[in-house]
């Protein structure tokens, strides 16, 4: 890293060529733009159920969307009825982008349709489009949207394109108003460094650094289905990631050039020092999004490597483009400096001669030096205190409730939300559950009808079941043998009505038997009735998978809890193998570990206490609701990773004074009075920006990410890196620093000098 900052200096102009000509290319490949889609797929039961469902039984809004029409004073069969709902479909009707638009008798009052809601005010239109692309339907949907109008019904869309449009949308709309949080990280770097030149050269690599994420996800798009939610996540760790590189590496530069007077050599040591713990913290924020990897098949594996891919820019600008601005710039990164008033933390401690602390022990000046001595002077009485806060903080994380979670993601005025919500209240029959049986031939063969009609008999009798749906519980037919002769002879004697029932539950193998329960979708009732009806539904010849929503959300839920503990334990490993590596220490990653659990511990506490039970929904505009798995996950790996940001940077200085002098008291307020302004400084900027997207996002897990990374980052920064770290350190003593000897190093420690 030494030679790499000379050498960055020797060719400055060329390195600073080469970085804009990066940047140049990532605006031409984000010119081009993406499509994205917040698409799963998986292999547990109910996904298997869904997708033999999806191959063999007809739909047909599969590159569609539904539209409910409905008034509150008007009914169906009313000639005003049918009126308003043929105008307000007449621009549809035109568009050439419309294949087809089915629709229920309107003029009939005795019509009897699953596309008319129980009380008769509401209906459902079926729009089918020309396009056979998900990605093209989802962008001309908004304006076909804008060609339903009314003045007498009240109009709300749904359905998949409805919903994916909407997310999209809005993951757009929250970029855009979160652009408050550039000026406001500009007034803090200008708070931070006092001086308006070095301000704007970390928010410049910033915004660089985020340009190039978003251009690597919407390559990504091109390849792979990639997340709505993956555009607010790059600008959230990009933009807070790139700034406290940025300022960490300036802040050590100008530190360097006032002791050393030379450029180059300013350049050098910040390259190895400051460009050595830079490297180390990308990588560690690297493994944190990689350990959405383990979560293949989710929106979070798209997530996980966008937010990779920006962190890994924000280092390659931190450690390329950014120290050739410092090599040209020089002194002049000084310029532009404010009155004196409004950057009082420029003010830097230096060693006090010995004698002036605790037990005949120097001490440090300034104040984080004087904090780190104070709480070491009595580790014990601060600590516990501090431990007591953060696990009450955290207690609410044990009531934690997890449920896939999909329109209430969105705000509840959503239009696609009001949509999705009106169709289940207004159509449904209350929770389905499908229990489809799988047949090695046709479901009509009479040994086949028997199969079904003895498991269709078996879930009547179901406790919690009000009612199955299938092609052997029809009306008027009663009795094995009615319904073996019924579909021997190809059921020709049914209504037409229930011809199409019928159809609409069995395909070329399978027979839907649809359970319709009161018990809400994600109510506890609900999945126990899942979990027996799986205990008791084996039949002879056949495969039964039950599928719906609740089983979906119980499958779901497991399939995340069933891979966290390795994506922890990776995250865990490697991170804690590269800090030995870095520190040269054993007990210093295990510490590190255990202080960013801490921080996670308050952040979780804090997701519980807003989301799931609704502390401040009214202000956030949310509804409560159980967290969706992707949440808690998602603000572990990303946080554990950017806690481990201040932790690094806080023990390399510490280890730089450890290396100096052997003083492991003094090391660690050296360190602290060091890194302490810079910390702060990082902390506020990150919650900031973490604030801002979190109070102007729309959608839950944008709004939930955002505020818990805050929370965590304000625990980390004040209470963990502060208060707990310094008296931890000090009850541990000079075994911080123990490592066998296949560990230590034999280059030269970071904070040595360049005399040599």
């Amino acid at each position: 890293m030494e030679r790499w900052g000379r050498l960055v200096f020797r060719r400055r102009w060329w390195v600073l060529l080469l970085s804009l000509l990066v940047f140049a290319a990532s605006l031409v490949v984000l010119s081009r733009g993406g499509s994205l889609k917040n698409s799963s797929s998986f292999d547990f039961e109910a996904s298997q159920g869904f997708a033999l469902e999806s191959q063999q039984l007809p739909s047909s809004t599969a590159n569609g969307f539904e539209l409910v029409l409905g008034s509150p004073s008007l009914q169906v069969g009313t000639p005003s009825f049918a009126t308003a709902v043929n105008r307000a479909i007449a621009g549809l009707r035109r568009d050439p982008r419309v294949q087809s638009i089915q629709l229920p008798p309107l003029d009939d009052f005795a019509a009897q349709s699953s596309l008319i809601s129980a009380d008769r005010h509401d209906v459902i239109a079926m729009v089918g489009l020309t396009t056979d692309s998900f990605a093209t339907a989802t962008q001309e949907f908004p304006s076909l949207r804008d060609e339903v109008r009314s003045g007498v019904l009240t109009i709300h869309a749904a359905g998949d394109l409805a919903l994916n449009s909407a997310f999209n949308t809005r993951s757009e709309q929250d970029l855009q108003r979160a652009d408050i949080s550039i000026p406001a990280a500009l007034l803090v770097l200008v708070l931070v460094f006092g001086s308006v030149a070095a301000a704007l050269l970390c928010l410049g690599v910033g915004l660089a650094a985020v340009i190039g994420g978003l251009a690597a996800m919407y390559q990504l798009a091109h390849h792979i289905d990639v997340s709505t939610y993956a555009l607010n996540a790059v600008a959230i760790v990009g933009l807070g990631v790139a700034i406290d590189y940025s300022l960490f590496i300036v802040s050590r530069f100008r530190e360097e050039l006032r002791r050393r007077g030379s450029v180059e050599d300013a350049l050098a040591v910040t390259m190895r020092t400051a460009g050595t713990a830079v490297g180390f913290s990308g990588v560690t924020v690297a493994i944190g999004s990689t350990g959405l990897l383990f979560y293949s098949g989710t929106i979070l594996s798209s997530m996980g490597l966008s937010a990779s891919f920006v962190v890994v820019i924000s280092v390659i600008y931190a450690l390329s483009f950014l120290p050739a601005l410092l090599a040209i710039l020089g002194g002049r990164v000084d310029r532009l400096r404010p009155s004196s008033l409004l950057h009082p933390l420029r003010r830097r401690g230096t060693a006090a001669p010995a004698g002036h602390g605790y037990r005949g022990e120097a001490t440090v000046s300034g104040f984080w030096g004087r904090l780190a001595s104070l709480v070491m002077g009595h580790p014990v009485a601060v600590l516990l205190p501090c431990l007591a806060v953060l696990l009450l903080a955290g207690s609410p994380f044990t009531q934690m409730q997890l449920a896939e979670a999909n329109v209430s993601l969105l705000p509840p005025a959503d239009d696609s939300r009001q949509g999705t919500e009106l169709l289940s209240r207004a159509f449904g029959q209350g929770t389905a559950i499908d229990v489809v049986v799988d047949f090695p031939e046709s479901p009509f063969a009479a040994p086949e009808v028997a199969v079904a009609y003895g498991l269709g008999q078996r879930l009547r009798a179901v406790t919690g079941v009000s009612q199955v749906v299938s092609y052997v519980n029809l009306p008027g037919v009663a009795g094995l043998s009615s319904y073996q002769r019924l579909w021997a002879a190809g059921g020709n004697s049914l209504p037409a009505s229930t011809r199409s029932q019928v159809s609409q539950l069995t395909g070329s193998s399978i027979a839907v038997l649809r359970a319709y329960t009161a018990y809400p979708e994600t109510s506890q009732p609900a999945r126990s009735l899942v979990s027996y009806i799986r205990g008791h539904d084996a039949v002879a010849g056949a495969r039964v998978l039950v599928t719906g929503n609740t089983a979906f959300d119980m499958d779901y839920v497991q399939y995340m809890l069933d891979r966290t503990p390795w994506t922890a334990l990776y995250i865990i490993a490697v991170t804690s193998l590269l800090l030995m590596l870095l520190l040269r220490s054993v007990v210093l990653p295990l510490k590190a570990v255990v202080m960013n659990l801490l921080s996670l511990s308050a952040a979780f506490g804090a997701l519980v206490f807003i989301f799931q039970q609704g502390h401040l929904s009214g202000l956030l505009d949310f509804s409560p609701a159980s967290l969706d798995p992707t949440i808690p996950v998602l603000l572990f790996c990303v946080v554990f990773g950017l806690s481990m940001d201040y932790e690094v940077f806080l023990l390399t200085r510490m280890r730089e004074a450890w290396d100096e002098h052997g003083d492991n008291r003094r090391a660690v307020a050296e360190g602290l009075q060091a890194s302490g302004r810079l910390v702060s400084g990082a902390a506020a900027i990150m919650i900031t920006v973490f604030l801002v997207f979190g109070l102007v996002s729309s959608v839950v897990v944008i709004k939930a990410l955002g505020l818990g990374m805050a929370i965590a980052v304000l625990v980390d920064a004040s209470i963990v890196r502060a208060l707990v770290v310094p008296a931890v350190m000090r009850l541990i003593g000079p075994v911080n620093w123990w490592a066998p000897r296949w560990l230590r190093r034999r280059s030269r420690p970071l904070g040595s000098s360049m005399a040599a």
